[in-house]
Order: C-alpha cells, then structure tokens, then sequence
C-alpha cells in the first residue's frame, strides 16, 4: 500500500465517524504528518509509546491520538482498520 492510499483511507474512515456527529471534515497536511512520523520513529527507537511533549505546528499545540497494534503474521495495517 503506498502512503497515499494510506493517508486517504485513514481520512475517509475519520470523516466518516465525524459525519455521524455532525463535525465539521478533516484534510490532511503534510507539515503535521511530518512532525507526527519523526515522532514515530522516535517512538520505534526507543521502544515506548507516548504523547510528544513538544509537538506544535504554527505556534499551535497539536493533540496526537497513539496506538500500537500488532499481528503475528506481519500483516501490514490499513487505514480503515
């Protein structure tokens, strides 16, 4: 899956939830998913999961929602799961 399949996937399936509460559609900015790879990778490195102290984009705090997940066959992950 290419990261553009990726991105739109995870896009729709967020717009879709938000459609049900009435709130207003995302779109994605490549700045942000920026700053949220370098702290994934960061994340992976170090082997811990959590919330970037210092993640903010335009003098703005940015909030962050962390996962992990797991499969023994090495599936890849999709954005609509």
């Amino acid at each position: 899956m290419t990261d553009r399949v990726f991105i739109d996937e995870c896009i729709k399936s967020i717009n879709d939830y938000r459609r049900i509460h009435q709130a207003a559609p995302l779109t994605h900015n490549a700045a942000v998913s920026m700053i949220a790879q370098r702290w994934a990778d960061h994340m992976t490195r170090t082997g811990t999961l959590g919330h970037n102290p210092n993640a903010s984009y335009n003098g703005q705090p940015l909030g962050e929602n962390c996962a992990y997940k797991w499969y023994s066959d090495r599936r890849d992950i999709t954005g609509t799961m």
